[in-house]
């Protein structure tokens, strides 16, 4: 008996076929790298901008609700290191000691977000009992102030406004703001 030998080839992929497929996979990989980074880069900005809003509407209802002024202020006087929100014992630093009462406190911001803010508020900016932001300019006095926050990373940038009745506004800006931004922007003072 003769065997006859089936025309039948073996299943699976030749080198050729395998070489393309990971030459495709390359390519789309190539091409999502960047759109991914780029909404990691607007997910750390955007929680960072919500955060600094929160707090200032935080400041606002502690100290309306106290009825005291509640400070809040950069931690090591840069605000990329984090912030307090504090009701201070009189001093207008947070010292740490029992007099301070911390109400809340982000010490996580992202080291490589740019987090700048204009010259009238500075690393501290105080909420008075009646509900204004307050900033102290350069004759110590203490003022009503509008104090202008900006966020970047990449080119990425988010700025956030906070009136002086802390109400709080968000804007994405123009790509390439990023360097831009540090340059603080002091809004006309009050009498």
């Amino acid at each position: 008996m003769l065997r006859t030998r089936l025309n039948t080839r073996l299943k699976g992929y030749s080198l050729l076929e395998l070489m393309i497929a990971i030459a495709i996979v390359a390519v789309l990989i190539t091409l999502m790298v960047p759109p991914l980074f780029e909404q990691i880069y607007t997910a750390r900005v955007d929680a960072t901008a919500r955060e600094l809003a929160a707090s200032a509407r935080l400041a606002r209802a502690e100290a309306r609700a106290r009825n005291q002024l509640v400070y809040i202020g950069a931690i090591n006087s840069r605000w990329e290191q984090g912030w307090r929100v504090w009701v201070d014992n009189g001093n207008e630093v947070f010292d740490g000691t029992g007099a301070d009462v911390l109400v809340y406190e982000i010490n996580e911001a992202a080291q490589s977000i740019l987090l700048t803010t204009n010259e009238s508020v500075g690393a501290v900016f105080r909420v008075s009992n009646s509900g204004y932001l307050e900033a102290k300019r350069a004759d110590g006095q203490w003022r009503p102030r509008e104090a202008i926050f900006t966020v970047c990373e990449s080119q990425y940038t988010r700025r956030v406004t906070v009136s002086r009745r802390i109400h709080t506004t968000t804007e994405v800006m123009p790509n390439n703001t990023c360097v831009q931004a540090n340059t603080p922007v002091d809004p006309p003072e009050d009498g």
